[in-house]
């Protein structure tokens, strides 16, 4: 994460030390470790905001007046804050897609540029969300002028050994961690996953992450449990969880964020055997 060593200098942040004092300028830094942790953005809901204190250890009042503020003085997009209920700018976007431009590739979701990343990123890396249709998959169209159908084009292999569903990916051994990966998402998915090369490339990212934090058959299910749990309980006025699809690319994409939320859960169900050992 690069960090403007005059930032503190900047009006926006000097208007929300006057509204907040001093201690409002380390929350806007945790808040933008925060966004930077897992990209351009950072859906803000109740729920959110309560594990951000808690992990960042900000106070929640404080919090609530530092987001309040940078939204105001538009440090924080307002208009995408209300529409999407997202913390971002454009400046944080500038920043990210000129930090990320080495990557292989970098996906992006259209209805939250705030600029062009073309101006940053060379055309190829860049891929942006599709979601299914009954006429197959496009792009998702959104308000957002950036990114366009002469920028880039879904698309998608009719080829039949491609189309056949249940068909394994022969680039993995039968009853292998990924092939079994692969057919848990596909179950799950309720059909043919789309952008097949991109998901198995994903599980290979999956098991990947999977080793090097220890046992991945049991930690690749369990991350997988806690995205669907995460789907299936957001109550959220954005309804980020519940946007996103169950695919191995979400998986990679978030799973910062899911080992977080995952982590959170294991040491509630310690705490919660620790009150329980206690009482009896």
């Amino acid at each position: 994460m690069r960090i403007d060593v005059h930032m503190d200098g900047d009006d926006k942040i000097g208007l929300i030390e006057m509204d907040c004092g001093a201690v409002a300028f380390g929350v806007v830094v945790k808040l933008l470790m925060q966004i930077y942790s897992i990209g351009y953005f950072y859906p803000w809901t109740e729920r959110e905001e309560k594990l951000f204190c808690k992990r960042r250890n900000v106070e929640s009042r404080l919090c609530k007046e530092v987001v309040e503020s940078a939204l105001r003085w538009k440090f924080f997009d307002p208009n995408l804050y209300e529409k999407y209920g997202v913390l971002t700018s454009r400046g944080i976007q500038k920043r990210y897609f000129f930090a990320v431009k080495n990557r292989s590739s970098i996906e992006t979701d259209k209805k939250l540029l705030l600029l062009d990343p073309f101006e940053y990123v060379s055309m190829e890396k860049i891929i942006v969300n599709v979601a299914e249709t009954p006429r197959g998959m496009e792009l998702i169209v959104t308000e957002s002028p950036y990114i366009t159908e002469q920028h880039i084009t879904a698309q998608h292999s009719t080829q039949d050994s491609e189309r056949a569903p249940g068909r394994a990916p022969a680039r993995w051994p039968d009853g292998s961690l990924e092939l079994t990966t692969w057919f848990a998402f596909e179950k799950a998915y309720g059909g043919i996953m789309p952008d097949r090369e991109k998901q198995r490339t994903a599980v290979d990212q999956i098991i990947h992450n999977a080793r090097e934090r220890g046992d991945a058959g049991i930690i690749v299910p369990a991350m997988m449990e806690k995205l669907l749990s995460l789907k299936e309980n957001d109550t959220s006025s954005s309804h980020f969880w519940k946007s996103q699809p169950f695919l191995p690319s979400t998986l990679v994409s978030l799973w910062a964020r899911v080992w977080e939320e995952a982590k959170i859960d294991a040491t509630e169900e310690n705490e919660a055997e620790e009150v329980e050992d206690d009482i009896f």
